[in-house]
């Protein structure tokens, strides 16, 4: 009942109080339903799904970590967390769902110089030509690009009917000449190229977004890869942009292997971002203090007097929000 409470409590202060508004818009129109930009909490790799919060005792994932008797949960007698998997990891679950994720809005097939020093791409949008047809008949024509049949044939794959196929098709045509995945000049980040990982090659893509964000004031976005969205293709480049007066937002990568080809298909997961405000903290560094201490002590009753380390730690965060905090010695 307490936490019904505080969370009708929570409720009716951000009506009160409503939170400043960010807005994700883009010039194609039909992109926002085919590609909408979402939260990432709706985009949760797959890999955590599947993960349970703690393994059975004495499964083969636990046994022999040590030998101390175990609960029916899979912790040890001192309530330690040794059944537990990374799923009651706070740290995972909150940075997995913070922010927002960019789909991709098209497919692309990228290739790489074998020396990696260069890179070329065809885009879904370049082969797309208009179709004034009600089925998706025309992917299986031989006057179709086969690039662009197998991109159709990959979005049938994903559930669309075929006229959904078809709007899809019209859609990426309609998108030719508003994005595109080039490469950068090398000498633009030369003395970068030097501390790349060996088997990285040494081309910098531009993914030009037709997605546009608007900020409030004081508020900037960062561009991040997806968190613990794994791929051995590319990887996405970190950034910050002032979107409260610069609308446009590109992705950057660079791929991960000399003279491969890949694909960037549609609705893959691209970019996370992240909304902050913009102003920094003044800070100190020093010793440890009472306070501190005392405050550590509260963290640690939290996290051990509870089966599940996230359990504790949510709790804390109640107590910022005005709640009660259990835990104090």
């Amino acid at each position: 009942m307490r936490d019904l409470l505080f969370d009708f409590g929570t409720w009716l202060r951000k009506k009160a109080y409503p939170s400043p508004k960010i807005e994700f818009y883009t010039p194609i129109e039909g992109l926002d339903k085919f590609a909408p930009i979402t939260s990432a909490a709706k985009n949760m790799p797959k890999w955590y799904k599947e993960l349970p919060k703690i393994y059975p005792p004495n499964s083969e994932r636990q046994d022999g970590i040590h030998g101390e008797k175990l609960l029916p949960t899979g912790n040890p007698v001192e309530w330690r967390t040794v059944g537990e998997t990374v799923k009651t990891c706070p740290g995972l679950q909150d940075i997995m769902t913070a922010g927002y994720v960019v789909p991709f809005w098209g497919s692309a097939l990228v290739e790489v110089s074998q020396d990696g020093t260069s890179a070329a791409s065809v885009t879904s949008s370049v082969n797309a030509t208009h179709y004034d047809g009600q089925s998706a008949d025309f992917i299986k024509t031989t006057t179709a690009k086969s690039s662009l049949r197998e991109w159709c044939q990959y979005v049938q794959g994903l559930g669309y009917s075929d006229k959904e196929i078809v709007a899809w098709n019209n859609l990426q045509a309609k998108m030719k000449g508003q994005w595109e995945i080039g490469t950068h000049p090398a000498h633009q980040y030369s003395t970068m190229i030097n501390q790349l990982p060996e088997s990285y090659a040494s081309t910098v893509m531009k993914i030009v977004s037709p997605w546009r964000i608007k900020t409030p004031k004081n508020f900037s976005t960062m561009v991040m890869p997806p968190a613990y969205n794994w791929n051995d293709a590319y990887e996405v480049l970190p950034g910050i942009i002032n979107t409260d007066y610069y609308r446009l937002f590109n992705v950057f990568i660079v791929p991960r292997q000399k003279g491969i080809k890949f694909q960037i298909q549609f609705k893959d997961p691209i970019a996370q971002w992240f909304v902050f405000p913009k102003h920094q903290l003044p800070y100190e560094v020093r010793q440890q203090n009472e306070q501190d201490t005392y405050d550590q002590k509260v963290a640690v009753n939290a996290i051990h007097t509870n089966w599940g380390s996230s359990k504790g730690y949510r709790m804390m965060g109640r107590k910022q929000e005005g709640g009660r905090c259990p835990y104090k010695p």
